[in-house]
């Protein structure tokens, strides 16, 4: 039975996952200065994915001893998650519907 922090690894891991597709349906008509912002936003979201992945992988990541540190590593991967579910993605909608009316 996989563990609660695996449990939260995996939720977090599908919520970029679903960032990551947000982002890169942004139409590419879209401002460049717009376009620049979501590009910096993706590459981030793609290496947190990485961080993520490589994490629930590691053996290490049954191991009480490392809990701790690997559930504040969760912590900050899950405040950027909101910080770019707030952001980007919900910029990027908000450009959507303009373009759509």
């Amino acid at each position: 039975m996989p563990s609660l922090l695996e449990q939260l690894l995996h939720d977090l891991l599908q919520r970029y996952r679903s960032l990551l597709r947000d982002l890169v349906a942004v139409p590419s008509s879209l401002p460049r200065g717009v376009l620049a912002y979501r590009d910096q936003f993706q590459r981030r979201v793609e290496q947190s994915t990485n961080v993520i992945e490589d994490l629930l992988q590691d053996s290490d990541l049954a191991q009480p001893t490392f809990a701790r540190n690997i559930f504040q590593i969760y912590k900050r991967l899950a405040e950027f998650a909101q910080v770019a579910d707030d952001g980007p993605s919900s910029l990027s909608a908000g450009f959507q519907s303009e373009t759509c009316s």
